[in-house]
């Protein structure tokens, strides 16, 4: 089972940027606007939301996008190929995210840490 707790803490202030960057509605300058953000139960959804979308929409090396069915997140590339795919909604442990969210957020945070 992964914890939303888990996840937040995994939420570095890098990465909190890098998914502001990808939304036209965030902005975070400095390390306490991240926790702010984090800490923000109506904010925090909609960043993961616009973050997802925000991917996309967005050209990327490795041609990828998120996919989101009703049991789980995966990355799937553009030519058709799946990707890797996240566990499925009820291994999760939401509190005030639901499983879905979380695992747009596994998944973000997966592969904005991976982005240089």
């Amino acid at each position: 089972m992964i914890t939303e707790q888990e996840l937040k803490s995994q939420c570095t202030p890098n990465v909190i940027k890098k998914m502001c960057v990808l939304t036209d509605y965030f902005y975070a300058s400095n390390d306490k606007d991240c926790e702010q953000i984090i800490g923000d139960e109506q904010a925090f959804p909609l960043l993961i939301h616009r973050a997802v979308e925000g991917w996309n929409k967005e050209a990327h090396k490795d041609y990828s996008h998120i996919e989101i069915d009703n049991l789980s997140v995966m990355i799937v590339s553009h030519n058709g190929f799946s990707g890797k795919r996240y566990p499925e909604f009820k291994n999760y442990q939401p509190e005030s995210l639901t499983a879905c969210e979380l695992a747009c957020l596994h998944c973000l945070v997966e592969i904005l840490k991976e982005e240089v």
